[in-house]
């Protein structure tokens, strides 16, 4: 959505997010800065999504396999060969998720309306 199509779901949200989290807050330790309302989303039955603070390179590989593994596998996020070990493990600084080739269409949240912290108005998150 473009921030002006956005402007109804801002004053939605803005006028019952106290509300929500009244009601379900307790129950699903949600508070104001935590609850989302979800305004964009991608459906894809194949995706690689990466996340990370402060990975330790610019870019990342992605490898993808010449033929789909037993397990549905049919690519992934090597870690750099420099990554930090710690106890003799890598030091993972980055969560990865790949899709499961042999699986459904997935839904994927790819944009919210949210309050950051101590904001009084609802922002794009």
């Amino acid at each position: 959505m473009r921030s002006a199509d956005l402007q109804v779901p801002k004053l939605w949200f803005a006028a019952n997010a106290d509300a929500v989290v009244e009601l379900y807050g307790a129950q699903h330790e949600v508070t104001r800065d935590t609850l989302s309302l979800v305004t964009g989303t991608l459906e894809a039955r194949k995706y690689a999504m990466f996340a990370s603070d402060g990975f330790p390179e610019e870019q990342i590989r992605f490898e993808v396999y010449a033929s789909t593994k037993r397990s549905g596998q049919w690519g992934r996020f090597p870690p750099p060969a420099d990554m930090p070990l710690r106890d003799g493990e890598l030091e993972r600084c980055f969560q990865s998720r790949v899709s499961d080739r042999a699986g459904g269409w997935d839904a994927l949240i790819v944009a919210r309306i949210g309050y950051k912290e101590g904001s009084s108005e609802p922002q794009e998150l």
